[in-house]
């Protein structure tokens, strides 16, 4: 399959943040971004988004947490996506695709040339209404396997069997 962008979620899929799950579901923002260095990045995700970019593959972000965090928690684990579709640039936000279609407009690429990569029901539902493959992040222990995923991927390295690069 010919991708020519990657959407992720962040928390879950890219950041493994479950030592700041409380402040998150709280909306303590501020919180979250001063015990950043509690989170940390799954193994290799950083690896296999740098080798897509490397071969022209667009990475997106599209995350329901708010950007301040994003940003900061991205480049604390030192990920650089082409675009960040945050909480406030998108509504209605995820379950809907609006977030999605957000992101995808962004990089300039259309739905059928690229894939999502999430670990919620949101996710896999957000991707799937905007018309890309989604595909579950198999690494996170917390994925919902029950979503409609198209496949779960069992390492971020996985990923690479997806696309021709």
């Amino acid at each position: 399959m010919q991708i020519d962008a990657i959407l992720l979620n962040l928390d879950g899929t890219i950041i493994d943040s479950t030592a700041i799950a409380a402040l998150r579901d709280e909306g303590q923002w501020q919180e979250c971004i001063a015990n950043i260095h509690t989170t940390r990045c799954f193994p290799y995700v950083e690896r296999v988004l740098s080798r897509f970019s490397e071969k022209g593959v667009r990475v997106g972000v599209v995350t329901s947490s708010v950007t301040s965090y994003a940003e900061r928690v991205l480049r604390h684990h030192r990920v650089r996506p082409h675009a960040l579709i945050a909480y406030h640039d998108a509504r209605p936000h995820k379950p809907h695709p609006a977030p999605v279609l957000a992101c995808l407009r962004r990089l300039k690429v259309e739905p059928e040339s690229a894939v999502g990569i999430g670990d919620t029901v949101e996710d896999c539902e957000a991707y799937r209404a905007a018309g890309i493959r989604a595909l579950g992040a198999g690494w996170n222990e917390n994925l919902i396997r029950e979503a409609s995923w198209h496949d779960v991927l069992t390492t971020p390295a996985h990923l690479l069997d997806h696309i021709y690069l």
